[in-house]
């Protein structure tokens, strides 16, 4: 995935990336450290867990962002910055005022969609959920909130279907590409 992003503009040009700038170029280098912890050990403990190597870089990219964690919302807002592609600490500033401007319920609902892994809690995978929520904040008739409060509504009516009751497995897949 990592040639692919520095190729992105090998038709046009092979001075440089539409897509692997300096910011993002962080990001993915950010991607890679925490990654390399896993073989970094050195065999006298345990290999951290998929899931502290990937809350650690959730916690890496939040700080990036200058959100400092210290409470699990903090780990979903950092998440939602992930989802939406945020790179710079004003994008997280925007993304921040529409979290707080949603209901206590809402964001209780989002915490669950956002914290639950899947492996060792039951969770619904929403494909292209990145793709639907950074079109969500370049469209300026829909943006950040309204597509939160779709996205819980969609969580909330999953849920009273009990389609994570329904189906085998750890994750329930949605895929929401035609809503992208």
């Amino acid at each position: 995935q990592v040639c692919v992003l520095c190729g992105v503009t090998g038709a046009v040009t092979v001075k440089g990336s539409l897509f692997l700038n300096e910011m993002n170029g962080r990001s993915v280098l950010k991607t890679l450290q925490c990654l390399q912890s896993i073989l970094a050990s050195d065999g006298s403990g345990p290999k951290p867990s998929a899931q502290a190597v990937y809350w650690n870089y959730m916690v890496e990219r939040a700080e990036a962002l200058q959100l400092k964690v210290q409470q699990p919302g903090h780990l979903a807002l950092a998440r939602l910055a992930c989802l939406t592609r945020a790179v710079e600490p004003n994008q997280l500033r925007s993304i921040q005022k529409d979290w707080n401007s949603l209901s206590d319920r809402q964001r209780d609902a989002l915490y669950e969609i956002f914290l639950l892994d899947g492996h060792l809690q039951k969770a619904f995978l929403f494909q292209y959920l990145p793709l639907f929520l950074s079109n969500a904040v370049s469209n300026t008739d829909l943006g950040l909130k309204n597509a939160l409060v779709f996205l819980v509504e969609l969580y909330e009516t999953l849920l009273n279907h009990r389609c994570l009751t329904h189906f085998t497995g750890s994750t329930v897949n949605v895929d929401i590409f035609s809503l992208a």
